[in-house]
């Protein structure tokens, strides 16, 4: 899916914002009429539509979504910057999100005065039903996510576009699958593309059943519906309690987070509390990265806690259970808790002493030299009321916090949100009881940035840092502004100096190991994402909260720094390789190895912003060669090579594993120490390779050399079900691949004793 973030910009510059027909619009401004019809010609009512515009520089951007009425009719009506944009050359293009496991585009010719039509593929439609384990119906909500063709099979799943998607329209249903949402477990999907296989994801509201995947046959003809029973995951078991204050009185309706030993603090859905009589339960068995309301199930004795409610707690219970009782659950009968003590107390006032209302204190994570940290730090906040005040209970065994009044809980671990931060705080002590927490006041700085006009809506990164060299915010000026562009930083603690970084993005790349990163590629955050052009340090703000008035900020001129750079990208046959997406790593005069990206227009065409002074500039493209480019030329053409430009064959030793024809034995690549011009040049999404192996042996296409580290998975695959019966992603061997092209062989002894064991257990 098109990244709206990097769009926001560019988008409110263009008024393009999703929006239904304006009535105020003249009748007389051109309007895009269309119907969307089955393929026997059967209207389709309430088909979603979406209307996406290639500008004359070859950006892409969705600028309306509408739905079609009970006649499968529907029309758009262009506002003036639409308008404007058609006068200019632009391409309009409308797309229905149908059949699911497809899409149906067409392009508005505006010469044109009938409808576009828009005709699905053949498809048909599936009656999913939601069964227990005796085959009957489950009347209970769920989440069902289809996915058509690209990714059935587990092993070639994928959680981002390939290189041929990218920089094309992606919808939702293409990218992350089709949602639907049924009230009794059943519900009659949109058009399906026929002849397909389908993995249905299935989420059960109640999380009273794990989630579960099941892959079943598509329609096969057009019209046909086909009735889809799919068999629910077995019921997880859970503990039953009822959450009592010390007196015996039920503590109703609250929200409750609870931990295991070992294990993270764990807060259900915000829709769940406990009953009237304090009556919750846990669910039990399910993989905690699920963000689920469940939690692993301990192999040993270990202690339950629970806190209620979520933020600032006031009531903390905790039980030791015996292994048994995760294993089968049952009912804890009444868990009478403890309140949990008042530690901070106090008031948010100005540096006028006027009250502040509705702002956030929470407790921060302060490290205790011989205690163990308390998991539910993140619990424990409050909001000062309509007079500034606030409380927060605190745990008795922790004798030391660190206090933060910030703009909102959700910002809490933001440097640039942190109003006031108070360390060395003593729960309970006399002091901490009666805090005055004075906010300082608060400043902005802006200015102006001189730069060239470039095609395109090229963006240029800054970025705030505090007087500790602190990463605060980071803003984006547009060329689509210049010249010249304006920026703003607020909520800066007025008094203070700041550095401000201004540059364009580009990651940096550095060998692994280097300034403490264990992969290859510096997190594209803070300064390291951006080349920096320039530097302004000691930005003094006034302590009255006035803006900073620094001269340096007026005007900075950077004409001249930086230059277009574009390329026209053939493939092997030297056809315009268009609408995808490209690499490009360069080597700055400084040393620095950076990384950048582009997408080809349909001309093959890709533009990006470029410092001067590039000493070395290699494109790549994932399964071909790097093609060197000259970094004296600001416009050039290129040819991708034919084939990848290495392969490599892993040769398992004699003899080879004897598996069940339902079992499949997968390996898998990780190239963690590829050399970092490669990295830059094609980065992290080139790094997995998987392959099955087959006669004894797996073959691999790279598109770089380096150390690669071989995983092992075995997998069996019975009709719709898959189950991992083995996999080590720990004892990884290193395999390396020379920097040359054509095939190499490798021999790779394999796990004797590890698949045999699994596979006698799969027996069993």
């Amino acid at each position: 899916m098109l990244s709206f973030t990097r769009w926001a910009p560019r988008i409110a510059f263009l008024g393009l914002a999703s929006t239904m027909v304006d009535a105020q619009v003249p009748s007389e401004a051109p309007r895009i009429d269309y119907v969307v019809r089955e393929a026997d010609g059967t209207p389709v009512p309430s088909a979603s539509c979406h209307l996406w515009i290639r500008t004359p520089d070859a950006e892409l951007v969705e600028s309306w979504t509408g739905s079609t009425t009970a006649n499968g009719e529907g029309r758009k009506v262009l506002d003036e910057q639409e308008r404007e944009l058609l006068a200019r050359g632009a391409t309009f293009e409308l797309v229905v999100p149908l059949p699911i496991g497809g899409e149906t585009r067409r392009t508005w010719d505006p010469r044109r005065r009938e409808p576009v039509e828009l005709r699905l593929a053949p498809s048909g439609k599936m009656d999913l039903i939601l069964c227990d384990e005796a085959g009957r119906p489950l009347e209970s909500g769920v989440h069902f996510c289809l996915r058509v063709g690209e990714g059935i099979d587990p092993s070639a799943r994928r959680d981002m576009p390939t290189e041929r998607e990218r920089g094309s329209i992606e919808l939702d249903s293409y990218e992350r699958g089709f949602d639907l949402w049924a009230e009794n477990g059943r519900v009659l999907t949109p058009h399906v593309a026929i002849g397909q296989r389908v993995r249905i994801e299935i989420h059960q509201e109640d999380k009273s059943r794990p989630e579960v995947e099941r892959v079943c046959d598509g329609p096969r003809a057009q019209g046909e519906i086909v009735s889809c029973p799919l068999r629910a995951a077995p019921p997880l078991s859970h503990l039953d309690l009822r959450l009592c204050d010390p007196s015996g009185a039920p503590i109703p309706d609250t929200a409750y987070a609870y931990r295991f030993d070992g294990a993270c603090v764990r807060d259900p859905y915000p829709d769940v509390r406990t009953g009237s009589r304090g009556e919750l339960a846990i669910l039990l068995g399910c993989d905690i990265d699920l963000k689920l309301a469940a939690t692993p199930i301990p192999e040993k004795a270990a202690g339950l806690e629970i806190w209620a409610p979520i933020v600032n707690p006031r009531w903390r219970a905790r039980l030791e259970l015996a292994p048994e009782r995760f294993a089968r659950g049952g009912d804890l009968g009444e868990v009478r808790a403890q309140e949990i003590p008042v530690g901070v107390r106090g008031v948010v006032i100005d540096s006028a002493g006027r009250t502040i209302p509705d702002r956030a204190v929470v407790l921060a994570k302060q490290p205790l030299e011989s205690k163990e940290q308390y998991s539910g730090w993140h619990l424990m906040s409050s909001t000062t009321d309509a007079e500034g005040r606030f409380e927060i209970r605190v745990p008795e065994e922790i004798d030391r916090v660190s206090l933060r009044v910030v703009h909102s809980h959700e910002s809490a671990s933001s440097p640039s949100n942190v109003l006031l931060e108070l360390e060395g705080v003593e729960p309970r002590s006399p002091r901490s009881l009666d805090l005055q927490l004075v906010l300082p006041a608060l400043g902005k700085l802006g200015g102006r940035v001189l730069w060239d006009d470039f095609v395109g809506g090229f963006g240029l990164a800054l970025v705030l840092e505090d007087a500790r060299g602190a990463f605060l915010q980071k803003e984006h000026v547009y060329s689509i502004y210049a010249p010249p562009s304006p920026f703003e930083f607020d909520r800066l603690r007025a008094g203070e100096s700041y550095t401000l970084h201004l540059g364009v993005e580009m990651v940096l790349v550095a060998p692994r190991g280097a300034s403490g990163h264990e992969y290859q590629a510096v997190h594209p955050f803070g300064r390291a994402g951006i080349h920096v052009l320039r530097t302004i340090e000691r930005l003094k703000l006034p302590s009255n909260g006035t803006p900073c008035e620094d001269p340096r900020l007026r005007e900075i001129d950077l004409r001249g720094e930086l230059v277009t750079r574009e390329v026209t990208v053939l493939d092997a046959a030297n056809r315009p390789l268009a609408n995808q997406g490209i690499a490009v790593a360069l080597r700055l005069k400084n040393g620095e190895i950076r990384s950048t990206g582009a997408t080809c227009d349909a001309q093959g065409r890709a533009r990006w912003l470029s410092p001067q002074g590039v000493l070395e500039l290699w494109l790549g493209k994932g399964g071909h060669a790097l093609v060197p480019l000259d970094p004296q030329k600001l416009q050039q053409t290129i040819k991708l090579s034919a084939e990848p430009p290495h392969s490599l064959e892993l040769l398992l030793e004699d003899p080879p594993p004897l598996l069940p024809p339902h079992v499949q034995l997968t390996l898998e690549l990780r190239q963690e120490d590829a050399l970092t011009l490669w990295w830059a040049a094609l980065g992290g999404g080139m790094l997995r390779h998987t392959a099955t192996v087959h006669e004894g042996r797996a073959r691999f296409a790279l598109s770089f050399p380096g150390t690669c580290y071989v995983c092992w998975k075995l997998a069996s695959h019975r009709g719709e079900r898959s189950d991992i019966l083995w996999q080590d992603y720990h004892s990884l061997r290193p395999v390396v691949v020379r920097d040359q092209p054509g095939l190499q062989r490798q021999t790779l002894s394999w796990p004797r004793e590890e698949i045999a064991e699994a596979l006698r257990k799969a027996k069993h």
